[in-house]
């Protein structure tokens, strides 16, 4: 997801390769809400696992975008750099729906990983951008 150019308070889809249908790539979010937005709001990853949320107050922190569709795991990533001050450029997104490959994406929520995957996608990924 990137930051729209006019207002640095929307973030919008920009690449993907799960994205369904043409009206996600016309949608608006608001910065802030839902877990990439909070990711670029407080420029720091956010994970959202829905087998440790489901039944609590954190599940309403889960933005869904297609009714009924929900990420069993999901991790939003900042991307960002010294040059834009405290605003962030974009969003990297890596999750799944399917609950059997939450378990093998959840080694990524642990700290270690989110810092190697956040200097990799803001050094290597986002300059290619």
């Amino acid at each position: 997801m990137g930051m729209e150019a006019a207002d640095k308070k929307i973030l919008r889809f920009v690449a993907g390769t799960t994205v369904a249908g043409p009206d996600f790539w016309n949608l608006k979010m608001p910065v802030g809400e839902g877990i990439a937005g909070r990711a670029a709001k407080r420029l720091e990853a956010r994970t959202y696992d829905d087998e440790e949320t489901r039944g609590s107050v954190f599940a309403g922190l889960y933005m869904e975008l297609e009714p009924g569709k929900r990420h069993s795991w999901l991790l939003a990533v900042p991307l960002w750099s010294e040059d834009c001050g405290l605003q962030a450029i974009g969003v990297l997104n890596v999750g799944t729906y399917d609950p059997s490959r939450a378990q093998i994406l959840r080694v990524l929520g642990q700290e270690a990983s989110i810092r190697e995957l956040a200097s990799w996608a803001n050094s290597t990924f986002l300059p290619e951008f």
